[in-house]
């Protein structure tokens, strides 16, 4: 084997290893882009989840306050009536 044909090999065999290892950190940054487009459409998922929630909850609330609201206009109109069916006697 000459000196040319062992050069010329080396040189193939570098030129093999750098590609190669250029193509791996390639697919590894493919890899990465798609894991975070995928997280990414996770994350909004969620949070639509959690506005939802959240809406879902203050509806809730809403209702709550709507029928204690409701208790009290019965408890003031009870407290009326009582007051007009027990009023005091003033004795002379």
């Amino acid at each position: 084997m000459a000196n040319w044909q062992f050069i010329l090999a080396l040189v193939t065999i570098v030129i093999t290893i750098l590609g190669a290892s250029w193509l791996h950190t390639h697919q590894i940054d493919k890899r990465l882009e798609e894991m975070s487009r995928h997280f990414g459409v996770q994350i909004e998922e969620m949070g639509r989840r959690f506005d939802a929630q959240i809406d879902a909850v203050k509806a809730q609330i809403e209702a709550v306050k709507a029928q204690v609201r409701r208790l009290e206009d019965d408890i003031k109109e009870i407290k009326a009536d009582l007051k007009k069916l027990f009023q005091p006697i003033l004795m002379k």
